[in-house]
């Protein structure tokens, strides 16, 4: 690594601080694109995809995450309106009993939708494992093992919904959630997923948590890498051209817009 003179110096400062201007997502590709790389080569093809990769994937994340969220209040209203259900007593009169078995039919409606939301609150979580993994290589940053164990935590339930059809009575995984009780007099089949008193999922002697703790744990992770970015993608920069001070550029060169041009 080569010593800056002065003028050397006060380009690359000048130049790093325009970059830390830009929007993390378009800083991650610029923070790339600008040191100059050969994209007739397939090193050169290779990092700009990387820094591609990264800036739009950045740029996806916070929509998951915002999908989470509504998830989440959307599986707490069903709660609500299934808790109220189970709180009310038996019909004792004749008029009583139409009323109670709509609102029973309504409750095992909505106990179906509240699977749904969690089908797609794991759905959510892996996809944010992915994009914040791509996101972090392309701006030069190690996301923390125990932070994306947070995240890796619903792959086992993700899988469970991406594949029920092999946790059916009779088939394949049925093992994992299907119970069979067999008596002189009958024999019951019992299938879906347990909870425990505190709402944690049981799957796979896992304990999984899909209520607001765990979306909260969720955004944390989410927080504390995108906080990571743009430190990364800078000081990725700065330590090519600490090493090549004779091609820094002027703060002129780096591009606003790069990753909406080439969605044009």
């Amino acid at each position: 690594m080569e010593i800056l003179t002065d003028e050397q110096q006060g380009k690359l400062d000048a130049l790093l601080a325009e970059l830390a201007t830009l929007p993390t997502p378009e800083l991650i590709v610029e923070a790339v694109r600008i040191r100059g790389i050969d994209v007739s080569t397939e090193e050169g093809q290779h990092l700009f995809r990387t820094a591609m990769a990264g800036g739009i994937a950045a740029e996806k994340m916070f929509s998951y995450l915002l999908a989470l969220r509504d998830f989440e209040q959307f599986r707490n209203s069903l709660g609500r309106e299934i808790h109220g259900f189970m709180l009310r007593p038996e019909p004792t009169r004749p008029e009583e009993v139409e009323e109670y078995i709509r609102e029973k039919t309504l409750a095992i409606k909505n106990s179906g939708l509240q699977e749904v939301t969690v089908h797609f609150f794991s759905n959510c979580v892996m996809h944010l494992h992915k994009l914040l993994k791509k996101a972090a290589t392309g701006a030069g940053y190690q996301i923390p093992d125990a932070d994306l164990a947070v995240l890796n935590a619903y792959r086992d339930l993700r899988n469970y919904y991406e594949h029920i059809e092999n946790r059916l009575p009779g088939h394949v995984d049925a093992g994992e959630v299907v119970r069979e009780t067999v008596t002189e007099d009958e024999w019951t089949i019992h299938s879906g997923i347990e909870t425990d008193s505190e709402g944690y999922i049981l799957l796979k002697g896992q304990r999984i948590d899909v209520t607001g703790r765990g979306l909260e744990r969720v955004e944390d992770v989410v927080r504390r890498t995108w906080e990571q970015l743009k430190p990364a993608a800078v000081a990725g920069a700065r330590e090519h051209f600490l090493a090549n001070p004779a091609d820094i550029p002027s703060p002129e060169a780096v591009r606003q817009d790069l990753l909406v041009s080439v969605g044009r």
